[in-house]
């Protein structure tokens, strides 16, 4: 357990890391209108909450949003025909790579998958914790 708590503690680093990559690749503005169709196609309930955000200029969480979402990357993945347009033909290479690094973020790593349950995660997503004193809250509350 003390190994899993260590492993977490990359984790700021690992998303800072990602958040800065992806902001540097400028890709957010040709993916924010796909991430809003593949939100409408899939009935999202969120659609206005991100609407919201996007005219707050939240670019950072609507990015964090993009990056972590599984199924989004997979919709990416499945219409990539999109993005073969000139200037982008460094585009999968370098967001297969950033969804490497997210996957490499112990709550998408181990973390409970509603959608994919499977025995690993059942055992593993009880131990996640968000740093110290949330680790101490558990237990003293527990």
């Amino acid at each position: 357990m003390y190994w899993f708590f260590f492993y977490q503690d990359a984790d700021e680093e690992k998303l800072n890391n990602l958040l800065t990559r992806y902001e540097s690749t400028g890709y957010f503005s040709t993916e924010w209108p796909v991430y809003l169709r593949y939100l409408e196609e899939t009935g999202s309930s969120e659609i206005a909450t991100y609407r919201q955000l996007h005219e707050e200029e939240e670019q950072l969480q609507l990015s964090l949003y993009l990056l972590t979402d599984q199924q989004y990357f997979a919709y990416l993945r499945d219409h990539q025909a999109q993005f073969d347009e000139p200037g982008y033909g460094e585009f999968w290479p370098v967001r297969q790579e950033l969804d490497q690094l997210v996957s490499t973020i112990s709550i998408y790593a181990y973390g409970l998958k509603p959608t994919l349950p499977d025995l690993t995660s059942l055992i593993t997503y009880q131990f996640l914790h968000g740093g110290l004193l949330h680790l101490l809250g558990n237990m003293f509350f527990w």
